[in-house]
């Protein structure tokens, strides 16, 4: 069951890089190649099932290397392109809205639970570490970005829709919001991160 689910989430993240990639063609190339898939179908269950499940996700290194297999973003290649993101130029607000939807998908096929977030911090740090200081600077910049326009969805999905549609990823931004406990997946990734960037 757990990897079916992991399956489903990671079929939802391609179509929605797939989507995404195709509305900002004008930006660099991604390091992150995209694929055309049918969006998947995710089923209502509990939201304790499904929190487990997708903690289960995230702590198995096997479920990793199979959502990454599967065109999944890998911690570094969100990391390369949030560092890489030209903020301020024409476009940048879709480019931030299509990077918002895939940041938002690693934090569910991942499941980032309160249990979790140690383990979330140790692979964020690493991650983090790796880059050179102004490389992390431009990460920590950008990511603050990326985390405004993901708390505005959810603070204001109506209002904030139109940027997802314009970049071409509304249907699959639109799918993670109403996933069970997307929000607080979402915001144990987003304070880990804060965390190790330095509480920006």
């Amino acid at each position: 069951m757990k990897k079916i689910i992991v399956m489903m989430l990671t079929g939802i993240m391609v179509a929605g890089m797939a989507a995404c990639g195709n509305a900002a063609t004008e930006s660099k190339e991604s390091a992150t190649p995209t694929a055309s898939a049918e969006p998947a179908v995710v089923e209502e269950t509990a939201d304790a099932e499904s929190a487990d499940a997708t903690a289960d996700a995230f702590e198995s290194s096997d479920a990793t290397a199979d959502a990454e297999e599967e065109g999944g973003d890998s911690i570094a290649a969100l990391f390369t392109d949030c560092a890489n993101m030209e903020v301020g130029t024409a476009g940048s607000s879709l480019k931030t809205a299509a990077l918002s939807e895939r940041f938002l998908s690693y934090a569910f096929i991942y499941g980032f639970t309160e249990s979790s977030a140690d383990e979330a911090k140790d692979v964020i740090s690493n991650e983090y570490n790796s880059l050179d200081a102004a490389t992390q600077e431009q990460f920590a910049e950008n990511f603050d970005s990326v985390a405004f326009v993901i708390d505005d969805a959810f603070s204001d999905w109506d209002a904030a829709q139109t940027t997802f549609e314009d970049a071409g990823c509304k249907e699959s931004m639109q799918t993670l919001m109403e996933a069970p406990g997307i929000e607080k997946n979402w915001e144990v990734f987003r304070d880990a991160v804060k965390s190790v960037i330095g509480g920006r």
